[in-house]
């Protein structure tokens, strides 16, 4: 189970009220039907067998719902992939800046040190 402490209350908010908006009945339970009429409420055409996989990747107990636990875990996974790919186009960014330094240095013959921000 992840953890969810990096996720801040805003976070933890906005993952409640999507879980809400999907849980159409309010019994505590995304369906396979309540998730493909959200979809289709908001624009998004997926196929039956499309939504049944999505429900298929949260649902941990095989029984074909999504409770608030599992689709929190789903969405904590979600934001530390999404917290990993930040970091790394951050550090892509901070690479080819040393780069463009390191070449800008070399063809300027200069002798100074650089120090990285």
């Amino acid at each position: 189970m992840p953890s969810t402490v990096n996720l801040s209350d805003a976070d933890l908010k906005r993952i409640k009220a999507q879980f809400v908006t999907l849980d159409q009945n309010g019994d505590g339970m995304i369906t396979i039907a309540e998730m493909r009429k959200a979809l289709s409420a908001a624009g998004q055409d997926y196929t039956l067998k499309d939504v049944q996989k999505m429900v298929k990747k949260a649902d941990k107990n095989g029984d074909g719902r999504v409770v608030w636990e599992e689709f929190l875990d789903m969405m904590t996974e979600h934001f530390q992939k999404e917290t990993v790919r930040e970091k790394s186009r951050m550090l892509t960014g901070r690479k080819q800046r040393l780069r463009s330094m390191t070449k800008q240095c070399k063809l300027s013959n200069c002798s100074t040190k650089m120090v990285m921000e």
